[in-house]
């Protein structure tokens, strides 16, 4: 039907008992649309979703007159969705989950690098003498020669002169799938009447036989008919309530495309008035928003690398080496892009870690504080609710346990990932772009992903 990575469906009835199901596996980035329809739109369904408990609701409604009720947003990891109705009510649930929206990590990563030394001195590179002012200055001397020439010697030579400029500057302007009877009749007709005497006399006992034989095919054939008139009714019995069984199957068949098609109209409106952009999509808490990637990583300022955008710097060392320019640019950026793919899944993975421990974190901060709302003055409930409390506090110790020892291997990895970068840009006589970027770089992300130390938790 065209919903894309994920659908769900659920089917039954619900009274004021209620009914609660999970959805898991949900990302921030990625649409969510929850729909609950009622069978009977005489018997409305109450609706609720909770991010973090069933005590609270996040979001709650009711069917309409439709029998319609609808979530369009984004959540973060699960959510549970209760439903309840005064009479038993049948009813219908459907999930759909977009695919996740893609964050472009490698938008902030570099910039160009700025040559050094006078760009006026680089032949060929942006800051060089433009081929067309070469020409005009070479015209200039041929007109200046032969200016002289005409000066002082003889006007022949001057026309030769002239004539070698014209050829000069044509070339520089024009360079650029069957027997007889003979028996006794007498004999042979008596021998007829004897034969015909005797077979008028047994004729009668055959046919009293035969009459017998009629009579029992007769009786038998009415048998048969009356037993195969009960199999065709039977038959058409057992028809009917295949028949109503089948239109049952294409009504719940039809039931669910009807759904789907519905689902798809919220889909398509809601999605509408995004423009692109999924940061428009009504967030359920607030507290999901620390899952959403930052493409900025904090804040980190990016790298100028000379790789990255054809500097001229690599001008420079060709002149040096011998090698052209377009080699060097050619194997600089075959390096740089090869480096810059492993950086740009190291920097994913460091905003899923961050996600991941600012989510788990933001969980029990909200669990702590609903719970000290709600402990009571009662000592013993006080009491109850400190142990709780501790257990909560000892595992977010061990997220942040967990959290650090994952941080400190991407640490180790992202180094390795930026001194290849700076052989890519040695390519390009860019020999300390390790010591004078890199680290900078290095030392301003682990301090934006570093997490608070354990003893500074609220609670």
């Amino acid at each position: 039907q065209g919903l894309g990575d994920f659908v769900g469906r659920a089917e039954g009835t619900v009274d004021s008992s209620g009914k609660r199901f999970y959805l898991k596996g949900l990302d921030v980035m990625a649409p969510l649309v929850i729909y609950v329809l009622a069978k009977d739109t005489a018997k409305p369904i109450d609706v609720s979703l909770h991010r973090f408990m069933w005590r609270e609701a996040n979001e709650s409604g009711k069917t309409d007159e439709y029998g319609d009720w609808s979530f369009v947003g984004r959540i973060q990891d699960e959510v549970g969705i209760e439903l309840r109705a005064a009479d038993t009510a049948g009813f219908y649930v459907l999930a759909w989950r977009g695919q996740e929206q893609p964050t472009d990590f490698g938008a902030n990563l570099f910039v160009p690098a700025s040559p050094g030394g006078s760009e006026s001195n680089q032949v060929g590179g942006p800051g060089g003498v433009p081929w067309l002012a070469m020409t005009i200055v070479i015209a200039l001397a041929v007109v200046a020669i032969a200016y002289l020439a005409l000066k002082f010697r003889r006007p022949n030579q001057t026309t030769t002169l002239l004539a070698w400029f014209a050829v000069g500057a044509a070339l520089l302007v024009f360079d650029a799938d069957a027997d007889p009877l003979n028996a006794n009749w007498g004999a042979r007709l008596a021998a007829v009447e004897t034969k015909l005497e005797f077979v008028e006399q047994g004729f009668n006992e055959r046919f009293a036989v035969v009459a017998e034989e009629m009579q029992k095919r007769r009786d038998f054939e009415a048998e048969t008919s009356r037993t195969l008139d009960n199999v065709y009714t039977t038959m058409n019995e057992n028809t009917l309530i295949i028949a109503e069984r089948l239109a049952e199957h294409d009504n719940a068949i039809a039931m669910t495309n009807e759904q789907i098609t519905t689902m798809s109209g919220i889909i398509a409106e809601r999605l509408a008035g995004m423009d692109g952009d999924i940061a428009n999509l009504y967030m359920l808490v607030e507290q999901d928003r620390a899952a959403v990637p930052d493409p900025t990583f904090g804040g980190v300022s990016p790298m100028p690398s000379s790789c990255f955008a054809g500097s001229s710097a690599s001008s420079r060392l060709g002149m040096r080496t011998g090698t052209t320019t377009d080699d060097i640019e050619i194997a600089c950026g075959e390096c740089f892009n090869a480096v810059n793919e492993k950086l740009i899944e190291r920097m994913r993975l460091y905003e899923e870690l961050r996600s991941i421990y600012s989510t788990n974190r933001s969980f029990a901060e909200y669990v702590v504080m609903t719970g000290d709302a709600i402990s009571g003055f009662h000592q013993l409930e006080q009491a109850a609710w400190y142990g709780i409390k501790l257990e909560i506090r000892q595992a977010q110790m061990n997220v942040t346990r967990a959290y650090n020892a994952k941080f400190a291997e991407f640490n180790q990895k992202l180094d390795g990932i930026l001194r290849e970068f700076g052989q890519c840009e040695a390519m390009n006589g860019n020999d300390d772009w390790y010591q004078r970027h890199g680290t900078l770089f290095y030392n301003s992300l682990i301090n934006s992903y570093r997490v608070h130390d354990d003893t500074e938790l609220p609670f």
